[in-house]
């Protein structure tokens, strides 16, 4: 609940008129704060090690997300809401993104090996990536060009950019501030540090535990979102219904998925189906929404509250909940 509480901060602040301008920082921020507390909470080198121990979890997780997934979002989107073309390939954006970011609150709530989670998603991460690389072009948005873009190795003062110099979002850009970097700076950290890390389980959990909250915080009080919101906001209602129907749906089939698994791999193959890193969708949507893609920025920001409100729910129903 802190999470949705945080986000009401946010949009209080922005549409009050007290915002954020955006920052392409809120990437290094989020591996920072997120991504590199939790690589340092595992030993993610030998679950790499034994990865063929997981193949099962790992293609059903595949399966679910870059097959089943976009495919009821079509329909969804097609059929059930007349969703433009527009819309509805952010639609299907949103289904397969990898599942992250608030996926690791639910794990520790249900029980789930933690490690287990972050292998499965670095391995949908780069999964997308290589989805996203080469499908580039039917995500842009022609040939409008954003205040926000410059090249990767392009590291300034305030900024650096997950965009490409020709206006596409780069998908390489992400997977080497929120993966490759933080995989690399842990294991400079475990070799050198390693044994001033133990029995620290806790304080990196409770700082990716802050970090989410204050990202959220971050998106939902840009000025933008405000803005937006405040002339738009029974319109963007519009946009609550298909996502809402594509998390119950996702429900249902990560729940019939799941019976194939036992003990902690049932809940696993289940929270991974289920829970989409919403923030990396953000990062792509809201440095463009100046030239027009206001109208797909409601699927991202309802997506948060719809994912957040409904794990809860479930949590409570489904899964005992572990204290700690």
């Amino acid at each position: 609940m802190w999470n949705i509480l945080f986000i009401l901060l946010g949009l209080g602040l922005s549409i009050s008129g007290y915002w954020f301008p955006y920052s392409t920082l809120v990437c290094v921020f989020a591996w920072l704060g997120i991504i590199l507390p939790l690589i340092l909470r595992v030993n993610i080198w030998e679950i790499l090690k034994n990865v063929k121990s997981y193949k099962k979890e790992i293609f059903f997780s595949i399966l679910i997300n870059f097959a089943i997934r976009p495919l009821i979002a079509f329909v969804i989107g097609s059929y059930l809401f007349d969703l433009s073309a527009f819309q509805l390939k952010w639609l299907i954006l949103l289904s397969i993104l990898p599942g992250g970011g608030l996926l690791l609150y639910w794990v520790k709530k249900s029980g789930w090996d933690i490690r287990e989670a972050f292998l499965l998603f670095l391995i949908n991460f780069v999964f997308f990536s290589l989805i996203y690389y080469f499908s580039i072009n039917f995500w842009s948005f022609g040939s409008a060009q954003s205040l926000y873009i410059c090249a990767f190795e392009e590291v300034g003062i305030d900024s650096i950019s997950c965009f490409a110099p020709d206006g596409k979002i780069n998908p390489i850009a992400p997977l080497m501030v929120l993966i490759i970097v933080p995989l690399f700076l842990a294991f400079f950290i475990e070799y050198f540090f390693g044994n001033s890390l133990k029995g620290k389980e806790k304080i990196l959990a409770n700082i990716s535990k802050i970090s989410t909250s204050l990202v959220l915080f971050y998106i939902f009080g840009l000025k933008d979102v405000g803005v937006y919101l405040k002339q738009h906001f029974w319109e963007s209602l519009t946009l609550f219904w298909p996502v809402l129907v594509l998390y119950l749906v996702m429900l249902w089939v990560a729940k019939y998925f799941s019976t194939f698994f036992e003990g902690n791999k049932r809940i696993s193959v289940f929270w991974i189906s289920v829970t989409r890193f919403i923030m990396l969708g953000v990062f792509f949507v809201v440095p463009w929404i100046w030239v027009g893609w206001e109208k797909v920025l409601p699927l991202f920001l309802w997506a948060f509250v719809v994912q957040i409100l409904i794990n809860l729910l479930v949590s409570h129903l489904e899964y005992k909940w572990k204290s700690g």
